[in-house]
């Protein structure tokens, strides 16, 4: 069984919640059409944004499996007289997933590609414990519009959920005044919490070091009308300090969607 790593996404939405929201160097990005300060995704216009999610340093969880599942399977194997398995080597970026994020103010489609995953079904030390990781590149799309939620896995849709309505009652947006700071990030302009705000730089075993969103309010937001987190530092420290990383989210690029390109709310152009 392949188990895909769900603690970067599961850690982001432990931290992030605190602050209200629902979950080696990069290259250079542009952003020269960036939206002024008059100009807002609720007003009908498709922003772009892609984000790398990585950890510092890399791939710490499959160094916990390394020490904490292979070698004990390895000292069982050598009593029994059977030839092992070498780990695997793991590159540096083999967990970083490219997140592309694409929004009107109502509707939006979040890309997430990866590489990332183990397949441990084989660690035994009766067959020289096996430890794969997968290779393959996996692309999640998920589209939300026109009141239907879908979710498409490389090419395939594979779930369609109706989407409850916003109630009228209910405001739209949360506020965004405590992102006092400017920072520019590959050439994205942001707005980031100061470092004495009230849920960072605890020093606590999960600790949120840094959060930023888009210079510019309405812009850049999920279909709840809150601004999306375009960088963050999450610290970990849960099991071992051995194994203490940073979940890191950071902007790539930034763009404006023209109008003679596909729809991307449609979910046909997303299929193979």
């Amino acid at each position: 069984m392949t188990n895909r790593f769900l603690a970067f996404p599961a850690l982001l939405c432990v931290l992030l919640a605190a602050c209200g929201k629902s979950p080696g160097p990069t290259p250079a990005a542009t952003s020269t059409d960036a939206p002024a300060a008059s100009t807002s995704a609720a007003s009908g216009e498709s922003w772009e944004v892609v984000l790398l999610e990585r950890d510092d340093p890399p791939n710490q969880l499959i160094r916990m499996m390394h020490d904490a599942a292979y070698l004990p399977c390895v000292e069982v194997a050598k009593l029994l007289k059977v030839s092992v398995k070498p780990f695997p080597v793991v590159p540096d970026n083999y967990g970083h997933r490219r997140v592309t994020r694409i929004t009107n103010g109502t509707s939006s489609v979040v890309k997430t590609e990866s590489l990332g995953g183990d397949d441990a079904s084989s660690m035994d030390p009766k067959t020289g414990c096996v430890y794969t990781l997968p290779s393959e590149k996996m692309v999640s799309v998920s589209v939300s519009h026109a009141g239907k939620a879908t979710q498409i896995e490389d090419g395939k849709v594979t779930s369609v959920e109706e989407i409850p309505e916003w109630p009228a009652h209910a405001p739209r947006g949360q506020e965004s005044t405590e992102y006092t700071q400017a920072r520019t990030v590959n050439g994205v302009e942001l707005r980031c919490l100061p470092p004495d705000f009230w849920t960072m730089n605890t020093n606590k075993y999960l600790d949120l070091r840094e959060m930023c969103v888009y210079k510019t309010d309405k812009v850049l937001v999920d279909e709840s009308g809150d601004p999306l987190v375009l960088l963050s530092h999450a610290y970990a420290n849960v099991v071992n300090p051995k194994y203490a990383y940073t979940a890191i989210v950071e902007p790539l690029s930034l763009r404006r969607i023209p109008k003679s390109e596909k729809d991307p709310y449609q979910v046909g152009n997303w299929g193979k």
